[in-house]
């Protein structure tokens, strides 16, 4: 059985998406959907499943899987919205895979997911992402942020600088 924090959540009930995506194979190294499925789901055992996964499609066309994604997002924000968005801060302030200057910040409230890439090329991969109106659509955003790596950004964070994860409501 899991552990008392496994024991007082109804997984049934939960249903996962992503936030952002490499667009790289689900079972790449590189995956967060993999890391997901490995580090939660694959973890639950007799807690029970999840109500449902709905992992970022990334074989294709880019422009197809974001759409196809922007059509799920939607159906969650009509219905009954995001419970919980657990968010990370990146070194350069990034949160989901929205990077500082890019121009995936400034979506507009009908696009719900965006391609996009680390314009500093930090970070490898092609990317989908949820965007801030999504993010900030969110009855609670919950960051979880560790390393040496991500101290100016917590700092930034903390002076209120203009950074991506500064925008999250």
């Amino acid at each position: 059985a899991g552990g008392p924090e496994q024991d007082a959540i109804s997984w049934p009930l939960v249903d996962v998406y992503m936030g952002d995506e490499r667009v790289v194979a689900p079972d790449d190294p590189d995956a967060n959907q993999r890391l997901v499925r490995e580090a939660l789901l694959d973890g639950l055992g007799a807690a029970g499943p999840v109500g449902s996964f709905t992992p970022m499609p990334t074989t294709g066309p880019v422009e197809d899987c974001v759409a196809e994604y922007q059509w799920s997002i939607a159906a969650v924000l009509a219905g009954p919205g995001i419970d919980l968005i657990h968010l990370g801060l990146g070194p350069d302030g990034h949160t989901a895979s929205l990077f500082p200057n890019a121009p995936t910040l400034n979506a507009g409230p009908d696009e719900l997911v965006a391609a996009t890439q680390d314009p500093n090329g930090r970070n490898p991969h092609p990317r989908m992402t949820v965007t801030l109106p999504v993010i900030n659509a969110a009855r609670c955003a919950v960051f979880t942020v560790a390393g040496e790596s991500k101290r100016d950004a917590i700092a930034a964070l903390r002076r209120g600088d203009d950074i991506p994860g500064a925008r999250v409501k």
